[in-house]
């Protein structure tokens, strides 16, 4: 089981999320429900896909897309 830190960037809301062992990033989003387009960060690192594999302790940064005019 692995332990992770999670914050959305615009509500800047922060939750702990247990996942299993060999968990992906994908994982991580259908767990917590978020079925939109985003981008991530995991300990500061950018440029991941959503086939990266997380580990215990992580920081996890989901980015979601603002439009508007």
């Amino acid at each position: 089981m692995r332990s992770l830190n999670v914050e959305e960037s615009a509500s800047s809301t922060l939750a702990s999320v247990e996942l299993a062992d060999s968990s992906t990033f994908r994982d991580l989003t259908e767990k917590l429900g978020i079925r939109r387009k985003v981008t991530f960060a995991v300990n500061g690192e950018h440029d991941l896909d959503e086939s990266h594999m997380l580990e215990d302790g992580d920081e996890v940064l989901v980015f979601t897309s603002v439009s508007g005019g």
